[in-house]
């Protein structure tokens, strides 16, 4: 039965993963969270394509200072954009 199952189980590779965060993003910036929706990948797998395309200058983030205003221990939101 095990077996069955580790068969059936597709593993995704980096680059796979990192297209379609490409083309979720593309045309405008989102949040790491509006990804996740767009994709239906967990938001961990997000972030660590997120992150490699940060590293190859593919991607650039940027935080939104107004949402911090309104208190001073809240989180700001970091938006994701293409470079190109």
């Amino acid at each position: 039965m095990i077996n069955k199952i580790i068969k059936t189980i597709r593993f995704a590779s980096t680059r796979e993963i990192d297209y379609v965060v490409i083309r979720a993003l593309k045309g405008e910036r989102k949040r790491a969270l509006d990804l996740m929706d767009a994709t239906g990948l967990n938001l961990a797998t997000i972030y660590c394509s997120l992150h490699r395309l940060e590293k190859r200058e593919i991607v650039a983030s940027e935080f939104d200072n107004n949402s911090a205003n309104e208190n001073r221990f809240s989180a700001r939101t970091k938006y994701y954009y293409l470079k190109f």
